[in-house]
């Protein structure tokens, strides 16, 4: 397990650029994450509702507004430029 978090404690600019791609992959990748754990929360939802009633539809609306600010978030900072 260590060796796999080695990469991250270089400093080197090979470790750099691998951290970076990592980062960018995450950003690129957070609107597709956000609708689906809405859509995966919405399942869970249709799926409890008569067992958890309000709690899981409480659970639902907190979900989907974290959800909501991630991909507000996103989209206020998707050209935003990266800096040192």
């Amino acid at each position: 397990m260590r060796q796999a978090f080695e990469l991250y404690a270089e400093s080197d600019v090979e470790s750099a650029r691998i951290r970076g791609a990592h980062v960018h992959q995450l950003v690129r990748m957070a609107p597709y994450l956000m609708v689906s754990n809405l859509m995966g929360g919405l399942l869970v939802w249709l799926a409890a509702y008569r067992v958890g009633g309000v709690w899981v539809t409480l659970w639902l609306g907190g979900l989907s507004l974290l959800a909501t600010l991630g991909l507000y978030r996103w989209w206020r900072g998707r050209h935003r430029l990266a800096t040192k």
